[in-house]
């Protein structure tokens, strides 16, 4: 069976399924006063999730995942999008594997989806070729919490080599279109952790710099303070392909901050202030 396995599963996220069960239901537990359930009642259209290592990231990323729970869905298909860290593969690629597995089980990739994704033809190419996701982390890091949260669905993985605003504009218009041919509910969930290695006042400056223009979903704002301040955050294509996404298939698409927080305040540190640390940001997009 044609199968990706798991990259960093032991690495990002503990290898064993009871640990790493174990870990999201000690997260939830920690956070779930403050999680706004309220939110689950909108119509969800997606969200942005850190994808660092779980014990740094967990905190953050279970507000959107138990709200995504909470709302009951049921989507049929996740559209996965990731940055590429890597350097390999094409720049816009979705995997091209049947399955992915982590410690959790196998989930199907939503094949008539693909093909209508890979059907459409204007904008940036778009194919499917395994490297761009073999040794990559951002996506498969949310895949449990996915398959934790969520109670089925199909996947289409989508790696972003090429982060420009005329891809990501060209992209999200596609799997608006795409969406919209095939039955059922479309959840997009964009991969990203915010600032890197600068202090955590610095780090959240700059953040909300970034995060003015985001919540506004004011993608062209966005994408200029990015490049004019050479902001880190390493999946702003993907939120990009969000926020344009959101803005082709809602009257009134809204952005909601659910969470912040630094790999400084993890345990692994044992207390002790680092100077240096990548900031994580957890959001909601509904239609208001």
């Amino acid at each position: 069976m044609d199968v990706r396995s798991p990259a960093v599963a032991g690495q990002f996220y503990p290898g064993d399924k009871r640990e790493l069960i174990e870990e999201i239901e000690y997260q939830l537990d920690s956070q779930s006063g403050r999680i706004d359930l309220s939110l689950s009642k909108k119509r969800i259209i997606g969200g942005v999730s850190p994808h660092a290592g779980y014990v740094f990231s967990l905190p953050q990323a279970v507000h959107l995942f138990q709200i995504l729970r909470s709302s009951g869905g049921p989507w049929e298909r996740v559209v996965l999008l990731n940055p590429n860290h890597t350097g390999m593969g094409a720049p816009l690629s979705i995997d091209s594997h049947a399955k992915w597995s982590t410690p959790l089980g196998q989930v199907d990739l939503d094949e008539e989806g693909i093909e209508r994704l890979l059907a459409l033809e204007n904008g940036p190419s778009l194919c499917r070729e395994p490297l761009a996701h073999r040794r990559e982390h951002a996506g498969e890091v949310l895949l449990p919490l996915l398959q934790y949260f969520l109670s089925s669905f199909r996947l289409i993985p989508l790696c972003m080599g090429d982060s420009s605003y005329e891809a990501a504009s060209s992209l999200a218009g596609k799997l608006a279109r795409a969406g919209g041919e095939v039955p059922g509910r479309t959840l997009v969930i964009a991969s990203s952790d915010f600032t890197h290695y600068r202090s955590p006042r610095e780090g959240r400056d700059l953040d909300d710099y970034a995060l003015e223009a985001l919540t506004s979903l004011d993608t062209k704002k966005f994408y200029r303070r990015v490049q004019e301040k050479r902001l880190s955050i390493c999946g702003y294509g993907p939120i990009m392909v969000l926020m344009e996404y959101a803005k082709r298939t809602a009257e009134k698409p809204r952005a909601v901050i659910l969470s912040r927080g630094h790999s400084g305040e993890s345990p692994y540190f044992r207390g002790i202030e680092q100077a240096e640390v990548v900031d994580y940001v957890s959001l909601l997009v509904y239609e208001e």
